[in-house]
């Protein structure tokens, strides 16, 4: 058949399908009439004739039927014809309607939301230049315990020596700078940079250039590079930006370009050269400085070849560095990762726990909406016989099931579609600033909703279809109204679906109660302070190469003064590190007058305090005295220890009086003439780390942190900070203004949030669990109803009635419990590394979480279950 012919019939059976009808109808007639006459002529009467004709010749409508089959539009026929009669359908029923389409929407609603998040942290390539060919290399030094890095030193070896690499650059993140001028004064984000770095990732500057190779050298590096969002806020997006300075400290550099928005790694407000010239390069210096380095590698380079060529690299240099780094650089190791790895490292995990919640939720959903479907289906068994009956297959039947799920399916993934980018936005908080956060609809979003659809389609509506399309014809038609049982078959599928749904729920459940045990455990971790009524105000002096310390400290004692007349501040004090914050200065060494050199196991906090700082912020005195005024710049030594280091250092002895230094000499000798109670480090879920305190004024900082303790709400006095500080030198920003209980709450904010999450889906799954569980046995005793009448006119009290019911529910809740508790304990595993003081395995969390579950299944059967007990025996009696 030609092209043509086969389209002129397509469009012949789309448009002129009464007309294509009557010509086959009177076609197969003609066919009857046929036969009819040749029986006639062999001596039948013509009735006779006629009869043996017709049934000779079979179903009338069934032989239309196949013939339709064989034509080319047949699909689309049935298609529309499927379409609009499931239209009909759903349209005569919308309470079921309703809650199937939002059944749907929230399991892939949830799921969009969270395959959003993936989307654009763990799975979109980074925006760089052929970004897989990107890694990151450190070293590992075992003598220190800081972060991995790369010494300066060692960064030019690789950059010249490797044989595996395209380029090789690196960063160096700094304390910040003070922008001063074009408008108010701010803290902004510095990070130092090799010339080559942008052009190596393929960033391009949306004005200006990057930066040129020469300015990669301590004589041409005050040259800046600012951020597209600074260039906006800070200078009106000026097209002429490029040649334009600003003041950063007491430097004067010129803007060369402006980077754009989606560079987010190293994240910063400016960045300069670093220039590759200045001594701390040489092995021979008395200074290094760590670096982050970052490559890419030679086309067929793989990542472990990569790290083979630089160990050797770093080994031969050890021959190069002065005998006392030998000690520093023993057993140096280097490690290698993709880019891309080491910046999702941090919230992978998280994610696929996220992943895998919203596909349970989605699970739960699809067998939900199946229990619906196939409750729905029993009610129809009428009519699929009578369609069976009048010639259609069951390939038939599936299909017009299948179509009625595909439109609910599509109307909640439309639905869904709409809350899961509702949801995004609250996800985006999970994403670090140094990902890329822009979710958007892209033809990935677009196909796992399609995917998604096209599955829940298959998992929903398959089984149901499959059960509704094998009606028990003679029996079905035989029966008047809705007293059809339902077969065995089709309950214990139903109870199958339902205790899935219930496991897991459960396993949500647990991993939720986890999160929240560990949350509130966390929130009673002894803090070592009293955070309530302080408020923290932080900034940092510009740092030059001529830093007067004496300035430095007749600067903060200037505003101390001015903070202390505030009406309403009970006491002022500062210092160089507030609770809850990463130290400033630390310290791996430990010398104690007449014993041996310490190496504590972690490194030792260094804090500068004013006199009043303990009392302010509420810390308790161990033993000996706190600070005092005495204790100025030219006055002995003195320093104060935390309970951890003091154990740390002198075990059970007294350690008042003990002299004490943190590094060989010059390094002065100190008494320590007090020990104080823990507080705190930056992370809550770690043991307080060994830290010193020392007076302010022996030990100035220009890293400056100003501790306010208030009659009120210390909120209101953030404008008489600022004032109090512009009083005293108009071009010092603030780099932080917040309470305390501020600090507190965002340092625990990820564990909140995850918690909140989880729970959040947890409570979903319960909901959608107890509902699937109220249906099952709603349905059971609707078509128990005859059963239900005998066995009360036989004597069966209300009792019986309930327990009878309640019985068949809590066997299924209880199978449920069971699966899920298998489940949870083979899945929670994965947790471990996110909780705090609490076991995966947690019995408490496992008991109460099959408890509720329980519960919620008794409630769920109770109702179905008083009904059955309220059941007129003679109603349905008379009914049958």
């Amino acid at each position: 058949m030609s092209v043509r012919t086969h389209l002129r019939e397509l469009a012949s059976a789309l448009f002129r399908r009464s007309e294509v009808d009557a010509d086959l109808d009177e076609e197969l007639r003609a066919h009857i009439a046929q036969h009819a006459d040749h029986l006639e002529r062999s001596g039948l009467p013509p009735a006779e004739a006629q009869r043996r004709a017709r049934l000779a010749f079979g179903s009338l409508e069934k032989a239309k039927e196949t013939v339709r089959e064989q034509r080319p539009a047949f699909f689309l026929e049935t298609l529309f014809t499927d379409l609009r009669f499931a239209l009909r359908t759903l349209r005569k029923n919308p309470g079921f309607t309703a809650v199937v389409i939002l059944t749907l929407a929230l399991g892939i609603g949830a799921n969009t939301a969270i395959f959003s998040v993936a989307d654009a942290v763990l799975l979109r390539p980074l925006p760089y230049k052929n970004p897989s060919n990107l890694v990151w290399a450190a070293e590992h030094f075992p003598s220190t315990h800081g972060p991995s890095a790369v010494i300066s030193p060692d960064f030019i070896a690789w950059a010249q020596r490797n044989q595996v690499f395209e380029q090789v650059a690196a960063f160096a993140e700094g304390s910040g700078a003070n922008l001063i001028g074009s408008g108010e004064p701010a803290r902004v984000d510095v990070v130092s940079v090799t010339a080559n770095f942008f052009p190596m990732l393929g960033i391009t500057p949306v004005a200006g250039r990057n930066f040129l190779p020469e300015e990669g050298q301590e004589a041409h590096s005050r040259v800046v590079l600012i951020s597209e969002s600074l260039w906006h806020t800070r200078f009106a997006g000026d097209p002429q930006i490029s040649g334009k300075t600003l003041q950063l400290d007491q430097d004067i550099y010129t803007i060369v370009g402006v980077l754009p928005e989606m560079l987010r790694y190293p994240s910063a407000d400016l960045w300069t050269p670093l220039p590759l010239d200045t001594d701390v390069f040489s092995p021979q210096s008395p200074r290094w400085t760590p670096l982050t380095v970052i490559a890419r590698l030679q086309p067929g380079k793989t990542i472990a070849g990569a790290q083979s060529d630089l160990q050797l690299i770093t080994q031969r240099m050890d021959r190069e560095y002065p005998p006392e780094a030998a000690h520093f650089r023993s057993n140096v190791r280097v490690e290698l990762l993709p880019l891309h790895a080491l910046l999702v490292q941090n919230v992978r995990s998280l994610i696929l726990i996220l992943l895998g919640a919203v596909g349970f939720i989605l699970l739960i959903a699809c067998a939900n909406v199946a229990n619906l479907l196939l409750s729905r289906g029993v009610g129809r068994t009428r009519e699929m016989a009578v369609r069976t009956a009048l010639g259609a297959s069951r390939s038939r039947l599936i299909r017009q099931m299948l179509t009625e799920a595909a439109l609910l399916a599509s109307a909640g993934a439309a639905f869904g579609l709409v809350l899961g980018f509702w949801a995004t936005k609250i996800l985006q908080q999970l994403i670090p600033a140094d990902l890329p956060s822009d979710i958007h609809l892209d033809p990935r979003l677009l196909s796992f909703c399609a995917v998604t659809t096209i599955l829940v389609i298959f998992a929903f509506g398959f089984l149901p279809a499959l059960v509704a399309s094998r009606p028990p014809v003679q029996k079905s038609l035989k029966v008047a109204g809705s007293q059809q049982g339902t077969a065995p078959s089709t309950h214990r599928l139903r109870a199958l679906l339902c205790a899935g749904q219930i496991a897991l729920s459960l396993i949500l459940l647990v991993g939720a109660g986890l999160f929240a045990r560990s949350f509130l455990l966390l929130g009673q971790v002894k803090l070592g302070f009293n955070p309530h009524q302080v408020l923290v105000a932080s900034l940092e002096r510009p740092v030059t190469p001529a830093q007067d310390s004496a300035a430095d400290s007749i600067f903060s004692e200037e505003i101390l003064q001015r903070l202390r007349a505030l009406p309403g501040v009970t006491s002022v004090a500062l210092t160089t590190r507030h609770p809850v914050s990463i130290p400033n200065t630390a310290s791996g060494l430990l010398f104690i007058e007449g014993a041996q050199r310490v190496r504590p196991p972690f490194p030792i906090s260094l804090t500068s305090v004013s006199p009043a700082y303990f009392q302010t912020i509420s810390t308790p005195l161990l033993q000996g005295r706190f600070f005092r005024e005495a204790d100025a710049g030219t006055a002995p030594r003195v320093v104060i220890l935390n309970k951890t280091l003091a154990q740390t250092a002198f075990d059970h002895n007294d350690p008042l009086g003990q002299h004490i230094r943190f590094g060989p000499p010059p390094e002065p000798w100190m008494e320590v003439i007090g020990v104080v109670s823990d507080t705190v480090g930056s992370d809550l879920q770690q043991a307080p780390a060994p830290e010193a305190f020392m007076p302010f004024l022996q030990s100035p900082s220009f890293a400056i942190n100003f501790i306010l303790r208030t009659s009120s709400a210390p909120d209101t006095f953030a404008s008489s900070v600022r004032a109090a500080v512009e009083s005293v030198d108009k071009n010092q920003p603030l780099s932080q203004l917040a309470t305390m209980d501020g600090i507190v709450a965002k340092s625990i904010a990820p564990q909140r949030f995850r918690m909140l999450l989880l729970g959040l889906f947890a409570l979903l799954a319960l909901v959608l669990a107890t509902i699937g569980t109220y249906s099952v046995i709603s349905h059971s005793v609707e078509h128990r109803a005859h059963e239900i009448g005998v066995r009360t006119a036989l004597g069966a009290t209300r009792p019986d009635i309930l327990a009878l019911i309640v019985g068949q529910g809590l066997r299924v809740a209880l199978l449920g419990v069971l699966v899920g508790i298998a489940g949870a304990l083979a899945l929670t595993r994965f947790l471990a590394n996110m909780l705090f003081g609490v076991a995966a395995t947690d019995p408490l969390t496992f008991v109460a979480v099959s408890a509720l579950i329980v519960t919620a299944a008794l409630l769920a059967c109770y109702l179905p279950a008083r009904r059955a007990a309220n059941v007129d025996p003679m109603f349905t009696l008379r009914a049958e």
